[in-house]
C-alpha cells in the first residue's frame, strides 16, 4: 500500500518566482525563511501568512544560505562569487 501525503495545514503565497529553500526561524516557531529565484527572501508570520513580515523587495543577493542562530542575520552568496551577511530588521527577529 502507498503512502499518501499529509493534508496542508497553511499555504503561503506572496513570492513572485520558483522557491529553492525554506527555513524555520532558528528561535520563533512562528518564522519561516523562503527565498525564490528572484532574489527575494520573505521572512513570515505562520500564524497569519497573509503577507510577509519582511519583504527586501529583490534586494537580496542571488542564493540563501542560511540565518544565524540568534536568527539575526542572513548569510547570502551571489554570482559575483561573494556571501552578504544582512541583518533581520527587529520585526522579523
Amino acid at each position: 500500500m502507498g503512502h499518501r501525503q499529509p493534508k496542508p495545514v497553511k499555504q503561503i503565497d506572496g513570492h513572485k518566482g520558483d522557491i529553492y529553500r525554506v527555513r524555520f526561524h532558528p528561535t520563533k516557531a512562528n518564522r519561516l525563511l523562503a527565498a525564490d529565484y528572484t532574489g527575494v527572501i520573505h521572512i513570515w508570520d505562520t500564524g497569519s501568512a497573509q503577507k510577509p513580515v519582511h519583504d527586501p523587495g529583490g534586494q537580496s543577493p542571488d542564493l540563501f544560505g542560511g540565518v544565524s542562530s540568534d536568527g539575526k542575520q542572513i548569510v547570502t552568496g551571489a554570482r559575483d562569487a561573494k556571501a552578504y551577511l544582512i541583518p533581520v530588521p527587529a520585526n522579523a527577529q
